[in-house]
């Protein structure tokens, strides 16, 4: 391993990897930046079910959301994508009545004011097919 400032102060890592002067996937170079103050958190919106017939009761989790310098986040969900907020809290549920796609968009915000949002989008009418390949050992699949 290499390594060196950038003019930008950007610190440049060079990683062999482990093998020397030849063809090696485990080689690369990697940027490094350093960026001070706060950062927005990360928004990973799960819902369950995604899809599915109406009246449909989905529950929506944003317990995998982080913020990058641990502290607490505020959940805000928006249903319908109408840009209002319909509930608070990392896991809330609703249920959707007409049929349709619906995008629904959680805004993760932590205390300084950053927030990042994510879209997850539901589907009212249809379940999304289940689809499983079975292919033999040593079998060509096409």
């Amino acid at each position: 391993i290499e390594s060196k400032f950038g003019p930008e102060g950007s610190l440049y890592v060079l990683d062999w990897g482990g093998g020397f002067g030849r063809d090696n996937p485990n080689s690369g170079l990697h940027r490094i930046d350093y960026l001070s103050g706060s950062r927005p958190p990360v928004s990973k919106p799960v819902a369950t079910p995604d899809s599915g017939i109406a009246p449909l009761e989905v529950t929506f989790d944003g317990t995998g959301s982080t913020d990058p310098e641990g502290e607490e986040l505020t959940y805000a969900w928006d249903f319908d994508g109408d840009g209002q907020t319909d509930a608070t809290g990392v896991r809330v549920t609703h249920e959707y009545t007409e049929l349709g796609q619906f995008d629904v968009i959680l805004r993760v915000t932590d205390p300084e004011g950053l927030f990042t949002l994510s879209t997850k989008q539901i589907t009212v009418g249809n379940t999304a097919p289940e689809i499983s390949v079975d292919v033999a050992d040593g079998a060509i699949f096409n």
